[in-house]
């Protein structure tokens, strides 16, 4: 996979949502392209049916890579250098999932 979850700045884009000069946190195409190709149980057409289009696929090892909105977090600000960010990959795609947790008790394992 050549690297994934990969902090960087957004060069150019075609979506809505992020700009150019952005801070994101993102996996490269090579690595959801994989996922999505194999069709597992959680693919589901009408959503991840896009990330099959075509389109450049590169490593998050790269010097530029493409990702897609789907799998693009907007974060504060950004190293001027790419780095991997694996955890904070894991903590984002949690919270996406669970949604806020202020004012609740939670158990960190």
């Amino acid at each position: 996979f050549c690297g994934h979850e990969v902090v960087g700045i957004v060069m150019s884009s075609k979506s809505a949502k992020f700009h150019p000069g952005d801070a994101v946190m993102a996996l490269p195409s090579s690595y959801f392209k994989a996922h999505a190709g194999s069709k597992q149980e959680w693919f589901r057409e009408e959503v991840h049916g896009v990330l099959l289009q075509d389109f450049p696929v590169r490593g998050g090892f790269c010097q530029v890579y493409t990702s897609h909105e789907l799998y693009a977090y907007k974060i504060k600000e950004c190293v001027p250098k790419v780095l991997a960010a694996q955890g904070l990959g894991t903590v984002l795609r949690m919270a996406r999932k669970l949604g806020s947790v202020l004012g609740k008790t939670v158990v960190v394992v």
